[in-house]
């Protein structure tokens, strides 16, 4: 499921991988400064937007 989330869309993968990394109590600190640091200069942009469609709140 992961392999296909990601080869149909990119952005939306990441922010699920967000959105599970800031669910619940506590965070998952090393996905998230993983995320971010990786797609800082790629595409954040766009995973911010996924991430706040999918969410429903700013990232």
């Amino acid at each position: 499921v992961c392999l296909v989330k990601c080869t149909r869309n990119v952005h939306c993968y990441f922010a699920d991988r967000l959105y599970h990394a800031l669910k619940g109590a506590g965070t998952r600190d090393g996905t998230l400064i993983r995320v971010i640091v990786s797609r800082s200069e790629v595409d954040l942009n766009l995973i911010k937007a996924e991430f706040k469609r999918i969410a429903g709140k700013s990232l």
